[in-house]
């Protein structure tokens, strides 16, 4: 299956979704801020990133996006976002996600089935390409 960060700085939604992730067969890491979402990047080299987009930390994740958009090596991995808000709700963030080249946008909380359905269909559909990184 395929590499995952998960990025939230909820603890408790961190380690539902990790659990549901783990279940399905994805290597699952994660991390609660900004910070460490980089450090992670660089050293799990994910294929997907699920990342909140607003933490209360110094790098909210919209910065996480636009950081990781500039590296080459990331510029196109496939990054799910997480809020508590609707787009709507949420529209220069869910505007800013959307072009930084975020695959989708789901609001917590997260039915397991669209959370499931949502990593399957932004992960790259060469699977042997991918499991062979693993």
């Amino acid at each position: 299956m395929a590499r995952i960060l998960l990025v939230d700085d909820d603890p408790d939604f961190l380690e539902i979704t990790r659990l549901i992730l783990i279940q399905h067969g994805h290597e699952v890491f994660t991390a609660s801020n900004g910070t460490q979402a980089l450090a992670g990047l660089q050293a799990h080299t994910p294929h997907l990133l699920i990342l909140d987009i607003m933490m209360n930390y110094t790098l909210e994740g919209l910065d996480v996006l636009s950081q990781l958009r500039m590296d080459a090596a990331f510029a196109q991995l496939p990054v799910l976002i997480v809020s508590s808000l609707t787009p709507s709700q949420a529209a220069d963030f869910y505007a800013g996600a959307m072009s930084l080249q975020a695959q989708a946008w789901l609001v917590k909380p997260i039915n397991p089935d669209v959370l499931l359905h949502a990593v399957d269909t932004s992960l790259p559909a060469d699977r042997e390409e991918r499991d062979s990184t693993l």
